[in-house]
């Protein structure tokens, strides 16, 4: 029966249904993190910005999210879910926190940051607020932001320095421009109050969490960097920033040049720097196991992103380029087809994934060796010898690995080398258009339809 090719959600994309299915079941293993890092925000005060740092994919957005939506709740008393944060967490108190999130990457093309971080949280503050804000403070605001992107910058009048028309209209800008995002923040924090009937002496904080910043151009990551430092600094904000500290050096050295200090640089912005751990790789392999009913497959799939050591995004893309290629060939036993895409096509996903040149050397048919070190090594040779051999035949080969590796070194070298060399006679089929290897016919056009089927891939 052929295998039907079917996409689902995982746990790693953050929907409001995953996110509390996650806070339910303690699907990361974040819990203890999460309640500390929510008492954290509780606890600061006002005017901080924390740098919440992590590798790329390693769930920096789920996290965010997941305190996102704790904070959000009207009472995590009334959800089940909810009950062990409730027995940690001051309810009370996480109503003087106004939770809002900011992905940077889906903004990296707005004219200038300050227009998508006031839209979003002047859209998050209408939405959460039962009354008092209203869009207008928006539009006045846009207006604003509007009149000062299009003054012209105190660099570009270097080479005029008889223009003080122009410099005092570009810092008259400027100075509204700050002055009417202040006035928006202290906007949501009144409403806020009088929503929840607090007095003016209640401390009330903006937890702005910014995403993705690490993966914005450089040009847009440090603009957005220096306007949230000097448009949005407000004693009632908390800026939360997931970032890969590591990547955005690298950001900052390509903007500013190598010999630049980008920790010095950084140590401007960032008050507090918090370390997220990585998700453990036993409980990856929990929560992204590759599912398949054909054996052979899913050992090696599981293999592959064991082998190379791929972090939980990756591990997501890696799973939904193999379902991808799931084709309906598999009802063909004991063809080069079949056997190919069981075990080199997602060998091949994960190399392509990981070494442009190593993969390039794999389709050049330089590659033999490694193949077969990497079945030697992580797979059980049973499963691959199965593919080449049919019952009850293939008993007799369980105990034989060297002679399973050899079928592994025939068949590479036949389809991506179009060697014969290693097939007697009686073996070699159709003008050498194919071999058999023991009960498997294997088609010259093998290499042909496996490079077809992952030259979509980037």
């Amino acid at each position: 029966m052929p295998t039907k090719v079917k996409f689902e959600r995982t746990i790693i994309d953050a929907t409001d249904e995953n996110i509390e299915k996650s806070l339910q079941n303690d699907e990361l293993n974040r819990h203890n993190t999460l309640i500390n890092f929510i008492q954290g925000l509780v606890n600061s005060p006002g005017n901080v910005c924390i740098a919440l740092d992590s590798p790329w994919g390693s769930g920096k957005t789920f996290f965010v999210k997941q305190a996102q939506h704790v904070i959000e709740q009207e009472s995590i008393g009334a959800h089940s879910f909810l009950a062990r944060f409730n027995q940690q967490l001051d309810e009370e108190q996480l109503k003087h926190l106004i939770p809002i999130y900011y992905d940077a990457w889906k903004n990296d093309d707005s004219v200038d940051p300050l227009f998508s971080v006031v839209y979003t949280v002047s859209e998050a503050a209408k939405h959460s607020i039962d009354n008092g804000f209203e869009k207008t403070d928006y539009k006045k605001l846009i207006e604003t932001i509007a009149e000062w992107v299009t003054k012209i910058p105190v660099s570009k009048l270097s080479n005029n320095i008889n223009a003080p028309t122009e410099l005092f209209a570009y810092f008259q800008a400027r100075e509204k421009t700050q002055k009417e995002i202040q006035k928006t923040f202290e906007s949501i924090i009144e409403s806020q109050r009088n929503a929840l009937h607090l007095d003016d002496n209640t401390p009330m904080k903006i937890v702005l969490f910014i995403d993705e910043l690490d993966r914005c151009s450089p040009d847009f990551a440090i603009k957005l960097l220096e306007r949230i430092k000097h448009y949005v600094d407000n004693p009632h904000v908390i800026f939360v920033l997931s970032v890969n500290l590591q990547e955005l050096h690298h950001t900052i050295k390509k903007f500013y040049g190598s010999e630049f200090s980008a920790t010095s640089y950084l140590d401007r912005f960032f008050d507090v720097r918090l370390s997220l751990q990585t998700i453990s790789k036993d409980f990856l392999n929990h929560i992204l196991k590759y599912d398949d009913e054909y054996i052979a497959r899913k050992t090696v799939v599981n293999a592959v992103m064991d082998y190379f050591s791929f972090e939980l995004r990756e591990k997501h893309r890696y799973i939904k380029w193999c379902e991808w290629l799931k084709r309906n060939f598999d009802k063909e036993y004991y063809t080069g087809i079949n056997i190919c895409n069981q075990i080199m096509i997602p060998y091949m996903i994960g190399l392509k994934m990981k070494d442009a040149d190593a993969y390039q050397k794999f389709i050049n048919g330089d590659s033999c060796t490694e193949f077969v070190d990497f079945f030697k090594e992580n797979i059980d040779l049973k499963y691959i010898t199965r593919l080449f051999v049919q019952a009850p035949y293939y008993t007799g080969y369980e105990d034989s690995p060297g002679e399973v590796l050899q079928m592994l070194r025939q068949l590479y070298s036949f389809v991506w080398r179009h060697d014969i060399s290693a097939f007697s006679k009686d073996d070699i089929l159709e003008n050498e258009n194919a071999v058999m290897l023991k009960h498997a016919t294997i088609q010259a056009s093998t290499k042909e339809y496996i490079l077809n089927s992952i030259s979509l891939l980037c």
